[in-house]
């Protein structure tokens, strides 16, 4: 079985359905006893059904809508200043604590950065810095450098 667009592999399976996209992998093990899960649940799919949206219009150079409500993830800035109030009060997503949820929405501000397709807010940056300095993050990325 393969991803519904059919170009990537499942790189994991629940109830026997092959998923590969990246919040289903991440919310799969949510504790559901956790106070913690209404936050991480809400900033995991805000990323992937606003940011990354907003991320791409903004990328392609699609116009803001006149309609805001037409889009999901109703307008650019608005994803942004969201997403800024999410990272701002720190250190991370879920206060002190780390989490896939970081990873997602690091690596998200970090490719939108990369490619200018987002803003470079102070916010963003400290953020991102954040998750970068992790130790576990050095050693992902001595271990897999990325390509020229």
């Amino acid at each position: 079985m393969t991803h519904e667009s059919r170009n990537l592999p499942p790189i994991l399976s629940l109830r026997g359905i092959g998923k590969s996209y990246g919040p289903v992998v991440a919310v799969r093990d949510v504790d559901l006893d956790d106070p913690a899960r209404g936050t991480y649940l809400r900033w995991m799919f805000f990323g992937a059904g606003c940011v990354e949206p907003a991320i791409i219009d903004r990328m392609l150079e699609r116009p803001d809508p006149s309609r805001p409500t037409a889009l999901g993830y109703g307008s650019y800035g608005a994803t942004l200043n969201a997403l800024e109030k999410a990272v701002s009060p720190g250190p991370f997503v879920l206060g002190e604590r780390f989490s896939a949820v970081d990873v997602y929405l690091a690596s998200q501000i970090g490719w939108g950065m990369g490619t200018k397709a987002l803003e470079a807010r102070p916010a963003f940056e400290r953020y991102s810095a954040r998750c970068t300095d992790r130790p576990a993050f050095k050693r992902f990325t001595a271990a897999s450098p990325m390509p020229a």
